[in-house]
């Protein structure tokens, strides 16, 4: 159990450090982005580009866009998520 909570951190932390506001990353390069940060911090975790929208410190919009002529899916980063909470 506290193994989970400290991999969340960590995970949060992997989250900050690729944050770029109104960048589009594509499945492939999320994921290739995570393995990297997981490699670094420590993570066991499978990189997979859906573990973004489990991100609380910013917004992830899911989104294809078209590069070269060829439709992309992948995930644009929002607003940073300001929670003050008491």
């Amino acid at each position: 159990m506290l193994q989970a909570v400290q991999d969340k951190k960590k995970l949060q932390q992997v989250f900050r450090t690729i944050y770029r506001k109104g960048e589009f990353f594509s499945n492939k390069t999320l994921k290739k982005l995570l393995a990297e940060q997981f490699q670094k911090v420590g993570i066991k975790l499978t990189p997979k580009a859906t573990l973004i929208l489990q991100c609380s410190i910013y917004k992830v919009e899911n989104i294809s866009e078209y590069i070269d002529g060829k439709k992309v899916n992948g995930y644009r980063f929002g607003d940073m998520i300001y929670d003050f909470k008491l």
